[in-house]
């Protein structure tokens, strides 16, 4: 009795699994590229939010804490004091010696007297780019007033 083994020859060929190698290594690469630029526009995403928020929080303040400045009826213009990078208003909840003062140095700060109420480091967009920060600021403090 004899038996006879076949051997079939029915496996992948050496160029067919480096074709196989290659068509993954391609797709690997196009979904690579594609969630790198996806993580990076999250981040962008996150950092805009988080600027719209210190903006929405900085006009809030602007809103709520400067219509806390009430000078007397007969002084027509208010006592503000600025230089390149403050503005202090006094007359803070009527005291002639409280002030409201907004720095910008390192971001931008908000102080009521010596307490700090405020602080984002915002660094581009129309709150703190050079010379236009503080006249910009200024145009918002100035446009709350008219509010009152």
């Amino acid at each position: 009795m004899s038996s006879s083994k076949t051997y079939s020859n029915d496996g992948f060929t050496l160029i067919e699994v480096i074709v196989a190698i290659l068509i993954v290594a391609i797709i690997s690469t196009v979904i690579y590229t594609n969630l790198t630029d996806i993580s990076q526009a999250v981040s962008k995403s996150k950092q805009s939010l988080n600027r719209d928020s210190d903006i929405l929080t900085l006009r809030t303040i602007l809103l709520t804490e400067v219509t806390n400045i009430n000078s007397p009826w007969y002084i027509k213009e208010l006592k503000v004091e600025k230089d390149d990078k403050a503005i202090k208003i006094y007359y803070y909840n009527g005291d002639p010696n409280r002030f409201i003062s907004f720095y910008f140095s390192d971001g931008i700060r908000i102080f009521i007297d010596s307490s700090e109420i405020f602080y984002s480091n915002l660094l581009d967009g129309k709150f703190l780019l050079d010379n236009r920060t503080l006249q910009y600021t200024e145009k918002e403090i100035y446009f709350c007033l008219t509010l009152l």
